[in-house]
């Protein structure tokens, strides 16, 4: 099984990857490119495959999605910065949440959908 994890280099995100290699699937990691990121890839890099971008740049949704089974989206903004900054939180919580799930959809075959909140 092909899964892929946005929020993937995140603490909930993290536990999933271990988890998801563990049991052996291929994993397909997505998350912002970011220094921390950066690091964090270079732990998983040789394990999966990474991509580093915005969850709102809907242009990557198809290259993300191309052969996946199933998708762990974790990828959101959270407390603080969610309650301090609503527009960009609806951006990312809420609006491209809603394109993944549309892009996944226009997927010959629909990857089935994990939603988890911490």
């Amino acid at each position: 099984m092909n899964i892929l994890i946005t929020g993937a280099f995140g603490n909930l995100g993290q536990m999933c990857v271990d988890s998801a290699l563990k049991q052996g699937y291929r994993v397909r990691c997505f998350d912002l490119d970011s220094n921390q990121n950066q690091k964090v890839k270079r732990r998983y890099n040789s394990r999966c495959e990474v991509f580093l971008g915005d969850i709102r740049n809907t242009k990557l949704h198809s290259e993300l999605l191309e052969g996946i089974d199933a998708v762990i989206h974790n990828a959101s903004l959270l407390p603080p910065l969610s309650e301090t900054q609503a527009e960009l939180a609806e951006a990312i919580n809420v609006d491209a949440t809603r394109a993944l799930i549309r892009s996944m959809e226009a997927c010959s075959q629909s990857p089935r959908l994990v939603f988890p909140s911490s």
